[in-house]
């Protein structure tokens, strides 16, 4: 990947492209090299409607409230030495309703549809599941796909927006609301996305009669909701077209594209059925849930005092409490007037919270905050912080949310969220866990294979070392030869991702023992096999002591005696030393095994307590530390241990941002390892730079990304030609990337750009990238013109073309590579197998290369 500052054109905007791919450094090559470091639609139109709905406002302190922000104190304690069900992921509530039910939905043409609660692992699925006195309807389940890359001129990237969406953040804002309010045009919010997801798919004859029977439901299912009747008998009817939609698929397999178009067609039918029936059953889109009077007081009073203990006496303690407004919130609790009390905790839950998104904790702090009880009062917070959600409004984020899926369409959904999972309503907890589950799931997958693990296992030279030891109590001695391999087993688990690390040991030894008058000459042999059982957790590898099996024996090769040359006396000493030691021979041989499993033991403890220490401090300090300075510490929402591979869900996310929401591509069947990287995860970084309506020079923006990034510095001495020039970014999304049609798209937006006397405003610039393997290596090149969005006349699209031109070159090529591929001896047959964006997923796999693979290619044609 290239990161170099030294280029002789502008800079700035460049800069902010290799941000995209340094979320793909971190998670995808790093992720592939376990044994060095173990292991977490398309926007179509153009409305920013809601895009701050939930925001709370910013208010003054209240002296009676809050003092002033203190200095973060250290972490009172260590967390290694807490069982592990007190550590939780931050801002992750303990969300279970106790009348949502388990159920399992038909299957699919095409893989399994199983729904559960919470869902499997390996398959995102929405939660169709119903509530006690309501009829159940079963759900499907996401299917994952192979796709294609249709041509480029299929994207449409030309049309100019109106001037609002590009313009400062005043224009915008103002469109939004400060409170949770009904849309204005009705109650219903026609799913605008799915509908134009099914209008290709109105053309074709296999699909025309389906496609007219789901839009007539749908416009059935919002003139009911409209007028407050029970939609479940429409949502049932939906669900009876989803389920039909098996058999088309199965019409459409033959054109890959096609069909891989038409599945996630069904999966936005799916999520909107889910989330339908959610509001149906939540009391229908004039429903108001999550109101301060559902908030828990009792609750809340319990998390303070389990902080209040946590925290306990410790010297920081005091510092803790006034970080976190302990005493302010007690006071509230405790107050004697709840509306007022619900008012004033409202603005201090938002000042709090403020607090602490901003603020870069150090990882003993954040171990800290993860701890359950803290985790508690923070998720607490959330809820106070958000409005009520009124159902109406929640429809209307999520339709914006899905036409869009953007990063400011989705923090008030996601806000929401928040709200509704610490409500004291049953039904406002289980609509956020369909939220959770349909729009903040894993934007992270990472599938590694046994077979892969044992490539990369070490490689133990041949031992041979000197033995003087004692055995029944005499001195023995001679030399040993030990030859050891070390392997991987995996260890089927459907929640954990467990491997066994396996050392196979064969030593052969000589030796030679003084009893008496007599010395005895032994040939020993003993195989043993050794396991570990070792976890792979978000805190890194947590192992098991090992266990030992040793089979050994012992033969004897001669015996003499200090009486030899004596005739016949010779003869009979040295038989009496033969039977002596054959009857001690197993005790003898005891006593060795015994000696060689605690030898073996105590040698593989402490080089794997060495080495996974090691990993262990490279995997807070590479991968972990850079995340949580931008609050993106992964969230950890399953593993899987199967009998051939370890898969490994993850969410890159803060607080109010969105996860995957789309079906993700399969890898190949026979991939030894596959990553996919939703756009979410890259665009969630993104938005944490801080770039959103703030002006810089190019030298600031410079200076400001090497310090959030760590970059070297710039020590090109070649004048920049630009470097007076001042960049004012848009209020949302300044800088995003999106995984479409085969291409990564680019896209930065620009409240104001001048460069005296020139001045341009309201314009996006976008770049298409195509991805290539080369040579084993993946490169993403520029195609067509870098395209300019927005009011300008033809003088400014040229000017502007010009420098993006430059910073977008076309002759040099973005790469990527999974470098372990050339660097390991045992991994030179393997190759990037696959390379596939498509619907916000980026998908690679690395596999054998095709000639290699063609002769071990079975009927495995399976998903994984």
């Amino acid at each position: 990947m290239t990161t170099s500052l030294q280029r002789n054109e502008p800079t700035w905007p460049f800069l902010l492209v290799l941000i995209a791919l340094f979320i793909l450094s971190v998670t995808s090559p790093r992720a592939w090299r376990v044994v060095e470091r173990p292991d977490p639609p398309t926007p179509g139109d153009n409305q920013w409607t809601f895009a701050e709905a939930d925001r709370p406002p910013r208010v003054e302190r209240r002296q009676n409230l809050a003092t002033t922000s203190p200095a973060l104190p250290p972490p009172l304690a260590s967390t290694e030495s807490l069982p592990a069900a007190q550590r939780s992921s931050r801002n992750e509530g303990a969300l279970q309703p106790a009348e949502v039910q388990h159920q399992v939905a038909a299957d699919m043409a095409h893989g399994p549809s199983l729904l559960q609660f919470p869902p499997d692992p390996e398959r995102e699925a929405p939660c169709l599941e119903s509530i006690p006195d309501e009829r159940p309807m079963a759900g499907l389940a996401e299917e994952t796909h192979v796709t294609g890359a249709p041509n480029s001129e299929d994207l449409a990237l030309h049309a100019d927006p109106s001037p609002s969406e590009h313009g400062h953040g005043n224009t915008m804002e103002a469109q939004d609301g400060s409170s949770d309010v009904p849309p204005q045009h009705g109650l219903w919010t026609p799913p605008t996305s799915l509908l134009a997801m099914l209008e290709p798919f109105a053309q074709r004859e296999e699909t025309r009669g389906w496609v007219s029977e789901v839009r007539e439901k749908i416009n059935e299912l919002g003139q009911d909701f409209e007028a407050g009747k029970n939609v479940l008998p429409v949502l049932q009817e939906i669900y009876a077209l989803a389920q039909q939609s098996s058999s088309i698929q199965t019409q459409l397999d033959p054109q890959p594209d096609l069909a891989a178009d038409f599945r996630q067609v069904r999966y936005a039918l799916i999520r909107r059925l889910s989330l339908w029936k959610a509001i149906q059953l939540a009391g229908g889109l004039q429903a108001e849930l999550a109101t301060t009077q559902n908030g828990d007081w009792a609750r809340l009073e319990k998390t303070l005092n389990a902080v209040e203990h946590r925290l306990g006496t410790d010297s920081t303690a005091q510092a803790w409490r006034e970080f976190l407004n302990i005493e302010p919130v007690k006071t509230l609790v405790q107050s004697e007037s709840p509306s007022e009390a619900e008012r004033q905790l409202t603005e201090l839950a938002a000042r709090t919270l403020e607090r602490i998104d901003d603020h870069t904790f150090t990882e003993d702090q954040q171990a800290l905050l993860d701890e359950q009880p803290l985790a508690e009062y923070v998720a607490e917070l959330r809820f106070w912080a958000a409005p009520a959600v009124q159902a109406a409004s929640l429809l209307q984020r999520v339709e914006n949310f899905e036409s869009k899926a953007t990063n400011s369409a989705a923090e008030p959904l996601v806000r929401a969220y928040h709200r509704l999972a610490r409500s004291s309503q049953d039904r406002a907890r289980w609509l956020a866990r369909c939220l959770d589950l349909l729009y903040r799931n894993a934007n992270v997958r990472i599938a590694i294979t046994e077979e892969l693990l044992n490539r990369l296992a070490p490689e133990r030279p041949a031992d041979e070392r000197p033995v003087a030891d004692v055995i029944l109590n005499r001195p023995v001695y001679g030399s040993s030869y030990a030859e050891t391999k070390v392997g991987f087993r995996l260890i089927p688990d459907p929640l954990r991702a467990r491997v066994a690390l396996t050392v196979r040991g064969h030593v052969t030894s000589l030796t030679y023992a003084n009893a008496g008058p007599a010395t005895i000459w032994n040939d020993g042999c003993a195989e043993y096999v050794a396991e570990k059982d070792v976890e792979i957790t978000p805190h890194g590898l947590v192992a098991s002591p090992a266990v030992i099996d040793v089979q050994n024996s012992v033969r004897i090769r001669d015996v003499a005696t200090t009486l030899d040359s004596i005739p016949v006396l010779g003869f009979l000493t040295q038989e009496v030393a033969r039977q002596q030691a054959v009857r001690q021979r197993l005790e003898a041989s005891e006593e060795a095994r015994w000696k060689v499993a605690a030898q073996a033991l105590r040698e593989i403890e402490n080089e794997t307590e060495t080495q996974f220490s090691r990993l262990n401090q490279r995997w807070r300090e590479e991968v972990l530390a850079p995340l949580r300075r931008f609050h993106l510490a992964p969230t950890w929402l399953g593993a899987q241990t199967t009998e051939d591979r370890i898969v490994l869900r993850v969410r890159l996310a803060a607080p109010f941002q969105p996860g995957g929401h789309t079906l993700r591509p399969f890898a190949p069947a026979d991939a030894l390892a596959s990553c996919q990287i939703h756009q979410s995860a890259i665009n969630n970084f993104l938005q944490r730079l801080g770039l959103e309506g703030k002006t810089y020079t190019v030298a600031e923006l410079q200076s400001k990304l090497r310090e959030k990034l760590h970059l070297p510095e710039d020590d090109s001495r070649e004048e920049n030609p630009h470097a007076d020039a001042r960049i004012t970014f848009a209020s949302r999304d300044a800088a995003r990337v999106e995984f479409v049609q085969g291409k990564l798209i680019i896209t930065l937006a620009v409240a104001e750009l001048s460069s005296p006397p020139n001045r341009w405003q309201d314009f996006q610039v976008r770049a298409l990238y195509r991805p290539e393997i080369h040579n084993d290596r993946i490169q993403f090149i520029r195609e067509g013109v870098v395209q300019l969005v927005g009011p300008m006349d033809m003088r400014s699209q040229i000017a502007l073309r010009s420098v993006f031109s430059r910073t977008f070159s076309k002759d040099k090529p973005w790469e990527v590579s999974p470098g372990f591929l050339q660097r390991h001896e045992n991994l030179t047959d393997l190759t990037v197998t696959q390379l596939v964006l498509e619907d916000g997923w980026l998908g690679f796999a690395v596999g054998r290369r095709p000639a290699m693979a063609a002769t071990q290619r079975g009927d495995d044609h399976s998903r994984h």
